[in-house]
């Protein structure tokens, strides 16, 4: 799944500097290990950046999400399309003693059958499950990076903004590249 977040800047005043944020694209094949991962020799730039970063993977979770919930009900609708003609197709006849044709209806338990061994249906199970799984990984990560920005906020009280110098260092992180510049408003 790709889903891109275009650049854009937040600018952010803390203490003597002005901080900008340089939001560039979401790339989800970064490593999921740096981003959930709190990297304490940068506690401002995790500060400034953990929640964009969550608002982010939170919409593209709730895209999973609903790529699944999707994919479940195309699969449901076609199961409830295709199980009278399938039944139907299970009907057997035979003739009575006295010649009359009679109609042997399948059990629920062959019509399952039936349906688990259609192909058509059994390749939509397939898409749907890869969706569930999808929408699994990213409910992973989300409430990894949530438990993150729990802990970060939590950290927040013991920074001060004139301490941020040793605090904030100018890199990437959380997919964010982060630069300081000097406050030229006194």
């Amino acid at each position: 799944m790709s889903r891109e977040v275009e650049g854009k800047m937040i600018q952010v005043n803390w203490g003597d500097s002005v901080i900008n944020i340089h939001l560039g694209k979401l790339d989800l094949d970064m490593d999921v290990d740096e981003l959930t991962k709190i990297h304490y020799h940068n506690l401002v730039g995790e500060m400034l950046t953990v929640s964009v970063l969550l608002n982010r993977v939170g919409v593209i979770r709730a895209d999973c999400e609903d790529a699944a919930k999707r994919a479940k009900a195309h699969y449901d609708y076609k199961i409830a399309d295709s199980r009278e003609a399938i039944a139907q197709s299970l009907v057997e006849y035979t003739e009575d003693s006295k010649g009359q044709r009679k109609a042997s209806k399948p059990t629920v338990a062959a019509i399952d059958a039936a349906i688990s061994k259609d192909p058509a249906l059994y390749s939509l199970k397939k898409i749907q499950l890869s969706k569930e799984r999808d929408f699994a990984h990213m409910d992973n990560l989300y409430w990894s990076i949530k438990s993150k920005d729990g802990k970060i906020n939590a950290m927040y009280h013991s920074l001060k903004p004139e301490d941020h110098e040793q605090y904030l260092v100018e890199e990437v992180i959380n997919g964010m590249l982060i630069k300081r510049i000097k406050n030229t408003i006194k």
